[in-house]
């Protein structure tokens, strides 16, 4: 039943799954280098916040999220 519920959602919501694969892994620890905290970036992002970072500019999607560090890179903000 909960299988079927997360399924219905992202069909919904028009949600795609997508895997942190080496080329995303790579784009995150480059997103800490340049954004990440204690590299003097205002946005101060922690690694899970880049590995974010990292799955929306590898699949060229706008990035949804709460509060403000993203507005600080170089990535479309969803609306």
């Amino acid at each position: 039943m909960a299988q079927e519920m997360y399924d219905a959602f992202l069909a919904t919501a028009g949600i795609t799954v997508v895997s942190i694969d080496d080329a995303v892994a790579r784009r995150a620890v480059d997103a800490f280098d340049t954004y990440g905290k204690g590299r003097g970036h205002p946005a101060q992002l922690n690694f899970a916040d880049c590995l974010s970072y990292a799955c929306a500019a590898c699949h060229r999607v706008p990035i949804l999220f709460k509060g403000r560090d993203f507005i600080h890179t170089d990535l479309d903000v969803a609306s």
